[in-house]
């Protein structure tokens, strides 16, 4: 389940404060067009938002509007389910528009731009760049609406979840997953236990231990902080997956 690549000439690298012109709203004719045939990639803060908007626990979100793709030796993706309807349409479109547009996920806050954030060498420092994707359907772009990338992304509520995604680059782009390290099936569950399962991970934890992780962890979902709740679950996550010698 991978998109084709794109033409080349449908996306390009944005120069750091380079405007462009692009609006989506009701009353645009190809409205809601991006919301069929796509592959929705989720990470663990778009869980976090999307069961607390739905009133469900992550295990039901999961089980109900996730699909989880794993290629041997490598972490999994979580991508959002779609409506069998000859459209692949997005589970939550409505022809009212989005059923959970507040807590809508990074990826369709983010369109028509693709944000890419790395971490470089022995991870000192990270760097950001963006794309501008336009695609033929895509009528967004005869607005004439001068924004840029940090100005778009503030406007969409990008911010948080550009912070909360960036608290996985230490995982995600370790230097032994760089290096060709194998992820075993065991890692791989783990890894979607602790971040895609939050309140399961939480409730485990709590009922396993009670370190100081663990009660911060309670305090954390007791008082819905959810950034708190990802830092957490990723401290305690990275050594269990990449433990340092003698640990």
């Amino acid at each position: 389940m991978r998109p084709a690549p794109l033409p080349s000439g449908q996306v390009r690298r944005l120069k750091p404060d380079e405007t462009f012109s692009f609006r989506c709203q009701p009353g645009v004719p190809c409205f809601t067009a991006c919301c069929h045939d796509l592959e929705l990639a989720l990470g663990p803060y778009d869980v976090l938002r999307l069961r607390r908007r739905l009133g469900i626990s992550s295990r039901e979100l999961l089980d109900r509007y996730v699909i989880v793709e794993q290629e041997d030796g490598s972490l999994p993706h979580c991508f959002l389910t779609m409506v069998d309807d000859g459209q692949a349409s997005c589970v939550f479109l409505t022809p009212q528009g989005c059923a959970v547009y507040p807590d809508r996920p990074a990826a369709c806050r983010t369109y028509p731009l693709g944000r890419a954030a790395y971490r470089h060498s022995q991870g000192d420092g990270t760097s950001v760049y963006h794309v501008l994707l336009r695609e033929e359907h895509c009528q967004g772009f005869a607005a004439e609406v001068q924004t840029d990338a940090a100005g778009y992304s503030t406007d969409q509520g990008l911010d948080i979840y550009n912070r909360m995604n960036d608290l996985l680059l230490p995982l995600v782009q370790h230097e032994r997953l760089r290096s060709g390290m194998t992820v075993f099936p065991a890692h791989a569950q783990l890894y979607l236990d602790t971040l895609f399962d939050i309140d399961g991970f939480v409730r485990r934890l709590a009922d396993t231990t009670d370190s100081e992780q663990a009660q911060e962890l309670r305090q954390a979902a007791g008082d819905g902080d959810e950034e708190r709740l990802l830092a957490c679950a990723v401290r305690w996550l990275l050594p269990r997956l990449f433990p340092t010698a003698g640990a």
